[in-house]
């Protein structure tokens, strides 16, 4: 059973299973097949290496148009023909205490007044406004001076923080960090392990995580079709 899967890896399988209500669709000796429809996100879990996993992967956009596939190894897993996007990642996970910011700048909740300024700077795929829409009311923040917006961070629909943006202007200040670092008491208020995906060729992104103290990259990958 998924219960099993104590690697930090499975922390969106867990968060699915809790957070979102997801289901348990199938589970054997190679696959554990987990259906988040809050998310409209189909996880795989790979429990052996099997050569069907192409095909389970193609068939996956049946059922939900983002497909994740989580492995403890390393997987050959290329772009699918089914998908328009293929992400290959690394999860970080924050297992430190909350952190104090005193910063030259404010850090509040981003809403629906700020909606114009968020769609303008975040460009994801296809139609961006329902997506961005469910970031914020799941809880975005945003770095501001008085009423000039300067960056902004938030969680993806499977609970990996993400959507971070930081003026350019503003750039090179510590700012996107201080954002994260923002979103990780957030998350940590609210009783959930702070986890981040990172494309595993995303240099800078990769050198934010290793800025942050216990931020820790989990051992497997996390392969994203949408």
């Amino acid at each position: 059973m998924y219960m099993n899967l104590k690697s930090n890896i499975y922390t969106l399988i867990r968060n699915a299973l809790s957070l979102n209500n997801a289901s348990i669709i199938k589970e054997d000796d190679n696959y554990l097949f987990v259906d988040d429809k809050e998310a409209a996100i189909l996880y795989i879990v790979v429990k052996q290496i099997n050569e069907t996993l192409n095909s389970l992967i193609t068939r996956g956009i049946t059922i939900e148009p983002t497909v994740s596939v989580i492995s403890e190894v390393k997987l050959n897993l290329t772009k699918n023909s089914a998908f328009k996007c293929f992400r290959e990642t690394y999860q970080y996970s924050y297992t430190g205490k909350p952190f104090v910011l005193d910063l030259p700048y404010q850090i509040s909740e981003l809403t629906m007044n700020d909606f114009d300024y968020l769609k303008s700077h975040y460009y994801r795929n296809g139609n961006d406004e329902p997506y961005l829409k469910g970031c914020i009311k799941r809880g975005m923040l945003k770095a501001h001076y008085g009423e000039n917006i300067i960056g902004f961070v938030g969680e993806h629909p499977e609970h990996a923080l993400g959507l971070l943006f930081v003026d350019e202007s503003y750039r090179r200040q510590g700012i996107g960090g201080s954002l994260e670092k923002a979103m990780i008491n957030k998350v940590l208020e609210e009783g959930r392990v702070p986890i981040e995906h990172v494309v595993i060729t995303n240099e800078n992104s990769k050198k934010l995580q290793a800025s942050i103290p216990d931020m820790n990259k989990d051992d497997g990958y996390v392969y994203w079709y949408f």
